[in-house]
């Protein structure tokens, strides 16, 4: 079996705009509202959109694929952004299509930037002589003493309540 030909202009542009319609279907957690199902529907409806273009007859794998390339290489170059290299060399090139990935899933998306609070990332370190000083009141980005804990954050809206762990 011969090798299929690299996703041409055309092609990545309707993936692009078709998964840009169709983005809080494709990203949305599994519930009442989203199902399996319907989210492997948009998958086949997104394909047969790239295979419109071009006669490729690209499988949804393949599409889902590609979009995790486009992604990846956004947020690279999004991080390469946020921290620039230092020192000599030239700067490196960012992929043609990051500024429109971006666009996507936004600059602001966890996807890039990290979850703030709530699940695994709501273990933080914080610093501490002395536990009375952390209070519910106490914004533990902010804590800044000696001694090594493990805090869990809530994850209710608006709550300041954490839990220290030794």
């Amino acid at each position: 079996m011969s090798r299929k030909r690299n996703f041409e202009e055309q092609e990545i542009g309707i993936l692009l705009s078709t998964y840009k319609k169709n983005f809080e279907i494709l990203n949305a957690k599994f519930g009442n509202a989203i199902t399996n199902k319907k989210k492997k529907q948009k998958w086949e409806e997104l394909a047969n959109a790239v295979n419109s273009v071009r006669k490729q007859n690209r499988t949804v794998d393949e599409i889902k694929h590609k979009w995790k390339d486009l992604l990846s290489r956004a947020k690279k170059d999004f991080s390469n952004r946020r921290h620039p290299k230092t020192g000599g060399g030239p700067k490196p090139t960012e992929g043609p299509y990051t500024d429109i990935v971006l666009d996507i899933i936004g600059e602001a998306s966890p996807v890039l930037i990290g979850i703030s609070s709530g699940g695994e990332s709501a273990l933080q370190d914080a610093k501490s002589d002395d536990d009375s000083n952390l209070t519910n009141d106490t914004n533990v980005d902010n804590v800044n003493q000696t001694g090594s804990y493990a805090v869990e954050v809530s994850t209710e809206p608006n709550s300041t309540e954490f839990t220290i762990k030794d």
